[in-house]
């Protein structure tokens, strides 16, 4: 904060007045020369504690920003901004209101201040923009209060200015965020890195000029390795994307939303402060919840004597956990900022002096219905500081409940039914009782109540949740056990947010219902018809044309449709049976070639003990289990615990799609693979674009060097198996070698010399996961037949 300020001697002429600081110098010291007293000040107050703007002193007195900012929070205290104060001797107040020896700030023995004289500076609608307020070095008698009236004059004088200054930034600052901007991020379309700073610079000049309260909010979006290492880096930007979308609406046309760093959102909130940005920051949590972003957030408020850059570090360090270099928000249940915003939220128990919406708070990705809105149930429970949160729906004459989150030993969980009749909501709902009920066995209608009496729940908040058509699905409440008086409207307005972005939620959940019925329907006339049918590519050595195993695809002649159809159908929570149906039958019919079964299951798949029952029935030691990069793993060492006896057995791993995502290449580095599946976009014109060549070299070098194999998919064209030969790539599939057929028209490529047996490397024995972590490769470039097309989803059965 940079205050301006002079030091002179009222006699030595009359200032010019050319702006609005040389007008308030002026006044200031007009004010001096009339009044006496040796510091003047102008004082804004948005926040707990004050900002001085301008200074005057008298010639002697020399006074920096840190020394009247030091005096200043000495005196607060007694300033009273809504009447005048007036203090002719600052010596005689009662022992403990003032400590003597901090009267004098700096250079106590220079300067001891004894009289205080302070009155408002008034503004729009009556309230106050600030004080005016003077000390001087020796004692003022009564006298001093006949110069409230002039000073008050002068206050008004300043204050006029003040607004107009204060108007004029305000419409500079709309001007600057609606204009075109060179500064725009262009995957979220907010403001980039460079537009943020230019921001931060101007604001700080208004700050320090006219004292407004600033803060800054802190946003990092987590998990966006593990997006990118699972599902590619398109998911990821569509995360971030999304939360860009969901923190636009939380902001106002003066606020700026920029994204500062690859992970990172900051936004900008000039006039806030207090308890409004509490408000605000849980606005922000339950947005980001909502759109199913995870994200810890940290926030700030701009302290007098500091910069906005100091406050933008200090919410950082509040998002990382750390505590901010200075008190960044002072929690305040009545408090009210610059735009006139009260805080809907109170500090739960234990943190009335601690910063809310600082520190990380991060909000579980919205992947299932129950997770976010457990989520959002915990947050609603822990801000209004209850004991338990109940979303609930009414079906008939009854309250069936969906979800409980809970800090009390209660007798609710989900599916707990009560009588409609019998409950808050129902009463709630009905117009009967307020959506606050500070003490229900207080109240008539509800002391009877079995929540009351055999639960012992007495406070309650509800709200109707209601469906995107207006009917009404339920409620949403928290309760405590007990009464708690300070209960107000506004705690209901905080969970009618909450209720909003849950009703989002369930709606989403019950259209999942919907879908995952009709495509169970769908799927069961698809089995019964004898889908999904097995078809087998053969996989030949390149060098040789011998063939070394086949790989098994999905095909699903009766519906018309492809596997894309069917296995995106399935997404909707019935992936498992269709994958498990699809392994099934191609190790049912898989044909007698000698050499190995290759076959796609999902990690999630092979994570469940259904899998795990249909491998003890196959021959182990001639699968090979192939993982795409489409689909997630979540923790590589549980699933490497969980193939390891399969492994020792002989089962082979396979990392298909390799070279054509980070994903795939991650696979390779945490599965130790036995074989390293070349994507169709790396062979594709091999033998004509060097790019291709040498990546599809340096993968068959890296798999020689770890003991794996390569095996390159879609090869179409003998120029494109010449070129692959030509780099050494072992092992080959694609349509120039053999289409994929079923078991009885299995066609063996050019060159097979018929099946080569070998013996197994280990017995096909126990295949359940030991104690033991670890996994054994089998020896040999032996690949398994393949059957299993949960990942295998290729267009027009292309391999």
């Amino acid at each position: 904060m940079t205050a301006w300020g002079t030091t002179g001697d009222a006699s030595s002429g009359a200032p010019v007045m050319t702006d609005f600081e040389s007008a308030v110098q002026a006044a200031l010291q007009d004010l001096q020369y009339r009044v006496g007293l040796d510091l003047w000040m102008v004082v804004r107050s948005d926040s707990d504690e004050p900002d001085p703007l301008a200074t005057f002193a008298v010639g002697d007195l020399a006074v920096t920003t840190d020394a009247a900012l030091a005096w200043l929070r000495t005196w607060w205290q007694l300033v009273d901004r809504d009447t005048p104060t007036v203090c002719g001797d600052l010596t005689r107040l009662p022992a403990g209101v003032v400590d003597a020896s901090s009267t004098a700030g700096p250079g106590a023995e220079a300067a001891p201040f004894r009289a205080l004289l302070a009155v408002r500076i008034p503004g729009d609608g009556g309230r106050p923009l600030g004080s005016l307020v003077a000390v001087g070095r020796a004692p003022r008698g009564p006298e001093l209060a006949t110069h409230v009236r002039s000073v008050q004059i002068c206050a008004g004088l300043i204050g006029t200015l003040l607004r107009h200054e204060l108007r004029l930034a305000e419409a500079a600052r709309d001007a600057e965020r609606t204009a075109p901007h060179a500064g725009t991020d262009a995957l979220t379309g907010v403001r980039d890195r460079a537009a943020w700073e230019a921001a931060v610079r101007t604001e700080q000049v208004r700050a320090g000029r006219y004292g407004t309260p600033v803060s800054v909010v802190s946003v990092e979006v987590r998990g966006l390795d593990d997006v990118i290492a699972a599902q590619g880096s398109h998911v990821a930007e569509q995360l971030l994307a999304r939360a860009a979308d969901a923190l636009v609406l939380q902001i106002q046309g003066g606020d700026l939303l920029a994204r500062v760093g690859d992970h990172v959102f900051a936004v900008l909130l000039p006039g806030m402060g207090g308890a409004a940005l509490s408000a605000f920051v849980e606005r922000v949590r339950v947005a980001l919840a909502s759109a199913g972003v995870t994200a810890a957030v940290g926030a700030a408020s701009r302290r007098a004597g500091t910069s906005i850059e100091q406050t933008w570090r200090d919410a950082e360090g509040a998002r990382h956990g750390a505590a901010p270099s200075r008190v960044a928000i002072k929690a305040a249940r009545s408090a009210t900022d610059a735009r006139g915003d009260t805080h809907p939220l109170r500090p739960s128990a234990g943190e009335a002096d601690e910063e809310p919406g600082t520190g990380e708070h991060a909000v579980p990705t919205a992947l299932t219905r129950n997770g976010s809105i457990d989520a959002l149930l915990e947050l609603a429970r822990e801000q209004l500081r209850m004991d338990v949160a109940l979303l609930g729906e009414f079906r008939g004459g009854e309250w069936l409940i969906h979800n409980t989150v809970k800090t009390v030993d209660l007798p609710v969980t989900a599916r707990f039914v009560q009588r409609r009749d019998r409950t808050h909501c129902d009463l709630m709902v009905s117009g009967r009782i307020g959506s606050v009920v500070p003490d229900s066995a207080g109240h008539p209608l509800t002391a009877e109540l079995p929540g009351v009496v055999e639960w012992g729940l007495r406070a309650y908040v509800g709200v109707p949740v209601h469906r995107r058509n207006g009917a009404l699905w339920g409620s949403l409440c928290v309760l405590a056990r007990d009464p708690d008086e300070r209960l107000t409207e506004r705690d209901a307005g905080v969970l009618r947010v909450i209720a909003a972005a849950v009703a989002e939620i369930v709606e989403a959940d019950e259209v999942q219902a919907d879908a995952r019925r009709h495509t169970r329907a769908l799927l069961d006339a698809m089995y019964a018809a004898g889908d999904p049918s097995p078809v087998y590519q053969p996989i030949v050595e390149l060098g040789s044309s011998h063939l070394v195993g086949v790989e098994a695809l999905s095909r699903f002649p009766s519906s018309g449709h492809g596997p894309d159809y069917w296995f995106g159908a399935a997404a909707v929570g019935l992936e498992l049976d269709l994958e498990l149906t699809a392994l099934s039958r191609a190790l049912e019919h898989a044909p007698d070639t000698g050499g190995f079964l290759s076959v796609n299951v999902s990690p999630a798949t092979v994570m469940t003990d259904r899998f795990l029952d249909r491998l003890e029935s196959a021959p182990v030691d001639r699968l090979v289990l192939e993982l795409t990069e489409h689909t997630a793993v979540e923790d590589y060492d549980a699933l490497l615990r969980r193939l390891a006896p399969a492994r020792s057995a002989g089962l082979r791993l396979a990392v298909d799609d390799a070279g054509a995502g980070y994903a795939s290449l991650r696979h390779v580095l945490a599965l130790a693979p036995d074989l390293i599946k070349l994507d169709r976009s790396l062979v594709c014109d091999v033998g004509r674009d060097p790019v291709r060549a040498a990546l599809a070299a340096a993968l068959t070098t890296f798999a020689d060097q770890i003991g794996a194999h390569v095996v390159a998919e879609g090869i179409e064209t003998a120029e494109e198996l010449a070129a692959l030969q030509a780099l050494s790539v072992p092992y080959g599939q694609g349509y120039h070698l053999g289409r994929p057929a079923p078991a009885g028209t299995f066609v063996h490529p050019a060159g097979y010399a018929g099946p080569e047996r070998r013996k197994p490397d280990s017995p096909g024995a126990a295949i359940r996961p030991s104690a033991q972590p670890g996994a054994s490769r089998g020896a040999g470039p032996q690949l398994s037949a393949g059957a299993s097309p949960n990942l295998e989803r290729r267009l027009h059965g292309q391999a």
